[in-house]
C-alpha cells in the first residue's frame, strides 16, 4: 500500500491524494488500509471524468461527471449524461461490489451465449464432429438466457459511463457484432429445428448456405469479444 501511495504521489495531481486521505478519514479508515487503496485505483480509473476545485474556504470539492449537468440549448441535459446521474449508474461505479458483480454477471452470460453459440458453429462447419445437433436445440434455451444476463449487466455497465461508452469505436463495434450475432443466431436456429436430425447422421452433407451462417455467427461473436476487450485501452 506505501508504494501505491509513492506512485500516486509521482503520477496523480496533489489535490487528488489529499481528496482520498480525506475521503478516507471521514469514513473512519485508516491511512494504508484496503479501502484506501480500492478508493485510489478507482480515482485513477476514472481520473478523465473527474475535475477539482477548491470553494471559497479553501477545502477541495470533487465534482464528477455526474455531479455535473450539461445543458443543451433548450435547457436539457443530453440522454447519456442524465444516464450517469441515476441511482444505478452510481451504485455501478462508486459502490464497492457494484461493478464486481456487474461485471461479473456479464461474463457469465458472455460465456453461457458465445460457449454455445460457437461450439454449435464449429459442429456446423464439421470441425467437432459427434455432437448430438439435437442437444442444441434445447441448449439454445439456455443461450438465450445467457443473452438476457448480458443485456441486463452490459446496461448498468453502459450507463456507468454513458457519455464514454457511446464515443467509443471499439464498443460500437461490439454492439454491433453482437446484434450481428443475434440475428443470425435467430436464423441458424430456425434452420437447425429443420434440419437438426439430417445433420446428426455424418454421412449428411451440411449444404453450403447453413455452413456460411456458422462462420458469419463465429466471425461475430469472435469480433465482439475481442472489441469488448479494446474498450479499455482505445
Amino acid at each position: 500500500m506505501k508504494l501505491l501511495v509513492a506512485f500516486l504521489a509521482e503520477r496523480v495531481h496533489p489535490d487528488v491524494i489529499t481528496l482520498i486521505s480525506s475521503f478516507g478519514s471521514n469514513r473512519g479508515l485508516e491511512p494504508f488500509s484496503p479501502r484506501i487503496s480500492i478508493i485510489a485505483v478507482r480515482v485513477l480509473r476514472n481520473a478523465h471524468q473527474i475535475s477539482y476545485r477548491h470553494d471559497d474556504g479553501g477545502t477541495i470539492c470533487r465534482q464528477s461527471a455526474r455531479q455535473i449537468k450539461s445543458i443543451n440549448n433548450r435547457g436539457e441535459m443530453p440522454v447519456f449524461e442524465w444516464l450517469e446521474t441515476t441511482a444505478l449508474a452510481i451504485w455501478v461505479g462508486e459502490s464497492l461490489w457494484g461493478y464486481p458483480i456487474v461485471l461479473g454477471t456479464h461474463a457469465i452470460g458472455l460465456a453461457i451465449v458465445v460457449g454455445i453459440f460457437v461450439m454449435l458453429d464449429l459442429c456446423m462447419l464439421r470441425v467437432i464432429r459427434g455432437v448430438s445437433f439435437n442437444a442444441f436445440l434445447s441448449l439454445y434455451l439456455l443461450a438465450w438466457i445467457g443473452l438476457l444476463l448480458n443485456v441486463i449487466s452490459g446496461s448498468a455497465l453502459f450507463t456507468s459511463q454513458a457519455t464514454t461508452f457511446i464515443e467509443s469505436a471499439p464498443f460500437l463495434i461490439k454492439i454491433s457484432a453482437v446484434f450481428a450475432g443475434v440475428i443470425v443466431g435467430i436464423f441458424i436456429q430456425r434452420r437447425l429445428k429443420l434440419r437438426a436430425a439430417d445433420w446428426d447422421n455424418a454421412d449428411t452433407h451440411i449444404e453450403s448456405s447453413a455452413t456460411a451462417l456458422a462462420a458469419l455467427s463465429l466471425v461475430c461473436w469472435i469480433g465482439a469479444i475481442f472489441a469488448g476487450r479494446l474498450i479499455a485501452y482505445l
